[in-house]
C-alpha cells in the first residue's frame, strides 16, 4: 500500500514545531555502538542530512532544500562540530553484538571515569582497543584498536569519545586535551545487523548446542575459549563466544506501551553478508553444510583445512551469516585462534602475515578483509556491498564464494552468489536485518519525528531520537515513492542504494527460524524497482567468480628475517630473483596455495615440488619450477612463500610441510592423513635418500616407516585443531596415545565421524591416523602397529614388564585419565580389571 507523502510531511513538521525550538542552536550528543558491517552509512554524510526539519529552520528534505542541510556539521577547529550542528553523533565500530551490550550496561546509566568505569586493555566496555574504526560526525578517530586522530580524541573520556553529555540537558561537554570533559557517556542505540533476539543468549543458561535457534534454551552458549597460535591460553584468559547478555532486560513484546528499560528493535535494512574467499583457496563455490563444518571446526566437511577467518563473537556479520547457515553463532570459533578476554584481534599486524597472524576474533570488518587478503588459504565473511564500497572485490583482493543452499528450508542445488536478483527473491539468503536498538523507543509521538499515535515509552535523551526518526522518516517518504526529488541525498536513498530497505525483498528471514524465508508482507513494488536498478550489487563482479585473476601479493609484517632472507621490507623473491612488492597484482602462477607443479590445483602431484622448494630455502639446489598450464617462463614467476606459506607465519619451513601432509592432502576430494604424511616422506626419500622428512622419533625405538610421523599429534606447549598441527613435537610417545585416547573418547557418540559436525566440533581430526575421516578405535589399533606394541605396553617403551604395571598402578590411584584402560571417560575397576587382562595377554 503507498504511503500518502503528504501525511508523513504534515507528521514531521507538526512535530519539529512543537518540539525542537528549545534545543535550536545547541548541540545535542548521540552516542552508537555496533555493527561494523554498517561503518559505510556512518561514513557519510547522507546519514545525518536532515529529512524532517529537526532543526526547526525551515531547510529540510521535506521542503525540497538543496543543497541538503546536515544535522551533524563539521568544523576543522577545536572543539569539531560546528557552530550550526544540531547533533554530534559519536560511532563506536566495536561488533553489533558487542554494542548491544554496552546498550544494555550503558544505556541506562553514564558511564564516569574512577566512579563506575576503568579504563585499560581487558577491561569491560567503552574501551579504546574494542572499536574499528570509531568515528566523530563521520570522521575516524580510532582505527585498528588504537587513536588516529590524536587532536580529535579524548583519552580522558570512555572510549576516547571527543564529547561526553551534561546529564541533565544531554548536551555536548568538550575538553581540548586528554582530561575528562565532565557529565558522562551514555550509550542511546546499539546498531546491529541481526535483530536484538539473536544478538542475546539464553538467559536459563541451558545446555549448549550448535544447532540452537534465536530465542531457545541452549542459545549462545558455547563456552569454548580462544588460544594462542601454539595453543596456550592468552595472557588474562581467552576470548569468550558467548553471546550477549540480557543482563536482567526485556525485549520489547509488542503489547502495552512498555518502559524505557526495555530493548526496542527498529529495522533500517537487510543487509546481506557474503563470503569472501582468497583465491589461492581453489575454492569458487561451496554449500551451507561445508561452510557449517568450516566455520564450526576451521575444517571442511570433506576434511581439508583451508583458513577460517572468523569475526569476534560480538559481531553482528557473525552472528548474521551463521544464524543464516543454521548454526548457533557462540559455535562459529572457525580455528579458534586469537583475540584474548575482553580483547579481539584489531591490529593490523594480526591481519599481515608474519609470527603475529591470527586468523580469528577479528574485531572489524576491515580487520577480516585484510586477513583474507593476505592468507592464501583463507575463507572469511563481510557485508556484501562493502565488495564494492570498500573495494576488495572491484580491485581483485578477494572474491565472492557462490553458495549453494542445501540446509534448513532453503532447498537449493546450484550455487547462487549475492546479486541484487538473488538477494530480492530470497535464493540468497545469508544476512540480517540492520536494527537499531534503543532503550525505550526513539518513534513516540512526542519526539521530534516520531509517529502519530506512538505512545510507547521515550528514550531518554530526545536527540538520539529525532537522529533515529530523521532516518525513519526518510526510509518512509523514500518508500511511499521512491521517485520523488526530496529524497536525493537523504538517508533514505543512500540505504536503498548500498543496502537492501526492507520494503524491497520478495522474502526476508523468519524473526524466529533463521533459516526460513516468508513473504514480505512489507514489500513496496516501486523500492523493489528501484533497488533492481539502482544497487550496488549489480556490479558485475558480483555474478561471476574472476577466474582470470589470482589476487593480490600478500603483505607481511615488518621485523622479522622470513625464508626468502627478506627482512621485513616491502616484497618476496620470485623465482627469477625479482623483487615482487606486497599489495602488486600477484603473477597466475601464484595463483593457487599449493600448487607447486603448475597444474592449477593443489594435489597431490605438487609434493615433491614442495620438497624441492624446501630444500632451495634450505640451502640445497634450486628448485626448478614448472611452468604448469601457465605458458612459458611462468614457473620463473613463482614465489615460493605465496605458494607455501599455508600457517601464516610469513615463511615456507617444515611446519607448511606438515600443513600440507595434515590438511591439504587429497585423495579422491577427502583428506588422507595417512596418504599424505607417506607421500612426503616417500618423495623425501627419493630426494635425500631418507623416508623421515620430519626426523620423528619413537618412544618404543620400533622402526621408523614412511608415513609414521601422522602419529605425532602432541606433547608440545598444546593443540590447535582447527588451525593447524601445532602439537607435534618430534617425538611419539604416552603424550600422542592420551591425546589420541582423549579424542577417540570425545567423538564416541557420533563414533569419530567428522562428517558429524556435533562430532567433528569435539574433535581433532589430526587425530585420524588411518585416512578415513573418523577418529575411533581404528586409529588406537593403528598408533600402536605404529609404535610396535600393544595396549599393555602402559608406559609405551616397547616392553611389556612389571615397570607397565606399577605404571599402572600409580595413573589408576591418581586417577589420571590415562588409567581410563577401557575408554569409558571413567577410571574404576572396570579399568583394573582390563588392564590386568592385557598385561597377562602381552602384546602377540
Amino acid at each position: 500500500m503507498m504511503i500518502d507523502k503528504r501525511i508523513l510531511r504534515a507528521v514531521a513538521l507538526g512535530l519539529v514545531g512543537s518540539a525542537a525550538s528549545a534545543a535550536c542552536g545547541q548541540t545535542g550528543v548521540v552516542n552508537i555502538s555496533g555493527a561494523t558491517l554498517f561503518d559505510n552509512f556512518f561514513a557519510q554524510p547522507a546519514s545525518t542530512n536532515d529529512y524532517i526539519d529537526a532543526n526547526a529552520n525551515g531547510m529540510a528534505g521535506i521542503f525540497g532544500t538543496f543543497p541538503p542541510e546536515n544535522l551533524a556539521v563539521r568544523s576543522a577547529a577545536e572543539p569539531f562540530y560546528g557552530a550550526s550542528a544540531y547533533l554530534a553523533v559519536q560511532y563506536r565500530a566495536t561488533g553489533a553484538v558487542n554494542g548491544v551490550s554496552e546498550l544494555f550496561k550503558w544505556g541506562s546509566t553514564f558511564a564516569v571515569p574512577g566512579v563506575n568505569w576503568t579504563d585499560g586493555i581487558g577491561a569491560d566496555l567503552l574501551q579504546i582497543n574494542q572499536t574499528n574504526p570509531a568515528r566523530f560526525q563521520t570522521v575516524a578517530y580510532i582505527g585498528a584498536g588504537g587513536v588516529s586522530n590524536e587532536a580529535m580524541a579524548n583519552r580522558g573520556n570512555p572510549g576516547a569519545l571527543p564529547l561526553t553529555s551534561d546529564m541533565i540537558s544531554n548536551l555536548a561537554l568538550r575538553h581540548a586535551d586528554d582530561t575528562f570533559s565532565g557529565g558522562g557517556v551514555r550509550i542511546d542505540f546499539a546498531i546491529s545487523d541481526v535483530p536484538s533476539i539473536w544478538a542475546v543468549r539464553d538467559p536459563a543458561n541451558g545446555e549448549p548446542s550448535l544447532g540452537a535457534i534465536p530465542g531457545t534454551t541452549g542459545y549462545g552458549l558455547n563456552t569454548r575459549t580462544s588460544t594462542t597460535k601454539a595453543g596456550t591460553a592468552p595472557a588474562g584468559g581467552g576470548a569468550s563466544n558467548l553471546q550477549a547478555s540480557l543482563g536482567g532486560r526485556t525485549i520489547y513484546s509488542g503489547t502495552g506501551n512498555g518502559t524505557n528499560e526495555q530493548v526496542f528493535d527498529n529495522p533500517i535494512a537487510y543487509v546481506p553478508i557474503a563470503f569472501l574467499v582468497s583465491y589461492g583457496a581453489g575454492l569458487e563455490e561451496t554449500t551451507i553444510t561445508d561452510l557449517r563444518h568450516l566455520f564450526a571446526t576451521g575444517r571442511r566437511l570433506n576434511g581439508e583445512n583451508l583458513m577460517a577467518v572468523t569475526r569476534e563473537a560480538g559481531s553482528g556479520t557473525r552472528n548474521g551469516s551463521m544464524n543464516s547457515l543454521g548454526l548457533d553463532p557462540s559455535w562459529a570459533v572457525g580455528e579458534n585462534v586469537g583475540g584474548r578476554l575482553n580483547a579481539p584481534s584489531n591490529a593490523t599486524a594480526e591481519d599481515n602475515l608474519g609470527t603475529l597472524f591470527v586468523p580469528g576474533d577479528k574485531n572489524g570488518s576491515g580487520n577480516s578483509e585484510t586477513a583474507v587478503r593476505n592468507h592464501r588459504l583463507a575463507i572469511g565473511y563481510s557485508g556484501a556491498e562493502r565488495g564494492v564500497n570498500n573495494s576488495w572485490l572491484t580491485q581483485n583482493r578477494n572474491d565472492v564464494l557462490g553458495v549453494i543452499h542445501n540446509f534448513g528450508s532453503y532447498g537449493g542445488s546450484v550455487a547462487v552468489r549475492p546479486t541484487t536478483t538473488s538477494v530480492l527473491d530470497g535464493t540468497y539468503a545469508i544476512g540480517g536485518s540492520e536494527t537499531l536498538i534503543s532503550l525505550g523507543d526513539p518513534q513516540n509521538a512526542a519526539d521530534i519525528g516520531g509517529q502519530a499515535g506512538n505512545t510507547h515509552a521515550r528514550m531518554r535523551n530526545p536527540y538520539a531520537a529525532a537522529y533515529a526518526n530523521n532516518i525513519f522518516r526518510s526510509i518512509d517518504n523514500f518508500s511511499a515513492g521512491a521517485g520523488d526529488p526530496n529524497n536525493d541525498f537523504m538517508p533514505g536513498q543512500f540505504l536503498a542504494k548500498n543496502f537492501i530497505l526492507q520494503a524491497a525483498p520478495d522474502k526476508v528471514h523468519s524473526i524466529k527460524f533463521p533459516t526460513t524465508m516468508v513473504t514480505n508482507t512489507t514489500q513496496v513494488a516501486e523500492v523493489r524497482a528501484y533497488t533492481v536498478a539502482n544497487s550496488v550489487l549489480n556490479n558485475s563482479k558480483y555474478a561471476t567468480f574472476n577466474t582470470a585473476n589470482a589476487g593480490l601479493v600478500p603483505t607481511r609484517n615488518t621485523g622479522t628475517v622470513y625464508s626468502d632472507q627478506v627482512a621485513g621490507g616491502a616484497s618476496y623473491i620470485n623465482q627469477a630473483g625479482t623483487a615482487i612488492a606486497y599489495n602488486s597484482a600477484l603473477d597466475v602462477r601464484n595463483k593457487i596455495a599449493g600448487d607447486f607443479n603448475g597444474s592449477g590445483a593443489r594435489d597431490a602431484g605438487d609434493v615433491t615440488g614442495m620438497l624441492r622448494a624446501f630444500r632451495q630455502r634450505n640451502g640445497g639446489p634450486v628448485w626448478t619450477a614448472p611452468d604448469g598450464i601457465y605458458g612459458a617462463g611462468a614457473g620463473q614467476q613463482a614465489i615460493i612463500e605465496v605458494l607455501g606459506d599455508f600457517d601464516g607465519n610469513g615463511s615456507f619451513d617444515a611446519l607448511d610441510v606438515r600443513y600440507f601432509a595434515d590438511g591439504l592432502f587429497m585423495v579422491a576430494g577427502k583428506l588422507d592423513r595417512k596418504a599424505g604424511f607417506t607421500a612426503v616422506d616417500t618423495a623425501w626419500n627419493t630426494l635425500t635418500g631418507s623416508n623421515n622428512f620430519f626426523g620423528t622419533t619413537k618412544s618404543t625405538n620400533f622402526a621408523y616407516s614412511a608415513g609414521d610421523s601422522r602419529a605425532d599429534i602432541a606433547g608440545a606447549a598444546g593443540t590447535t585443531r582447527g588451525f593447524a598441527p601445532v602439537g607435534a613435537n618430534g617425538v611419539i610417545d604416552k603424550a600422542d596415545l592420551n591425546y589420541l585416547r582423549a579424542n577417540i573418547l570425545a567423538g564416541t557418540t557420533g563414533a569419530g565421524d567428522w562428517s558429524v559436525l556435533s562430532t567433528a566440533v569435539a574433535i581433532d581430526l589430526s587425530c585420524d591416523l588411518t585416512g578415513d575421516l573418523k577418529v575411533n578405535a581404528d586409529d588406537l589399533a593403528e598408533f600402536y602397529a605404529i609404535m610396535g606394541t600393544c595396549a599393555a605396553d602402559f608406559d609405551l617403551d616397547g616392553t611389556v614388564d612389571f615397570f607397565d604395571y606399577d605404571s599402572f598402578v600409580v595413573a589408576f590411584e591418581a586417577g589420571t585419565s590415562d588409567a581410563d584402560f577401557d575408554g569409558d571417560g571413567t577410571v574404576d575397576f572396570f579399568d583394573y580389571d582390563a588392564f590386568v587382562q592385557a598385561f597377562e595377554v602381552g602384546c602377540v
